[in-house]
Order: structure tokens, then C-alpha cells, then sequence
């Protein structure tokens, strides 16, 4: 059950437009890499959870 943030990305998605911007250098100093990292990894626990939630029903 991927999270839609407001409607826009999941955790994947944002990984992987981690994966291009890193590559590129385009991670912006706003967000440094290691705090977008630990937000994605958050995202995608949350929805490992409620998968798990979801497929224990």
C-alpha cells in the first residue's frame, strides 16, 4: 500500500528520484541527502506497515 504524499509520490518514486538527483548533484541544499534518506526509509516503513496491516486481514 504505497503513501501518496498529498496525493503526489510514494517511497519508491522518491527513492528513485533520490538515485537520479544524487547522481547528478541535484539534491537541493534546502534538503540535504542524508535527512531526504531518512524521510524516504520513514515513508517506506510506513508503508511496509500498513501492507502488512492490510495483507493480515
Amino acid at each position: 500500500m504505497p503513501i501518496k504524499l498529498g496525493g503526489m509520490l510514494t517511497g519508491a518514486e522518491l527513492r528513485e528520484m533520490l538515485k537520479h538527483a544524487e547522481g547528478r548533484g541535484k539534491v537541493s541544499i534546502r534538503f540535504s541527502y542524508e535527512i531526504f534518506e531518512q524521510f524516504v526509509e520513514l515513508i517506506e516503513k510506513c508503508e511496509l506497515s500498513q501492507k502488512e496491516e492490510h495483507d493480515g486481514r
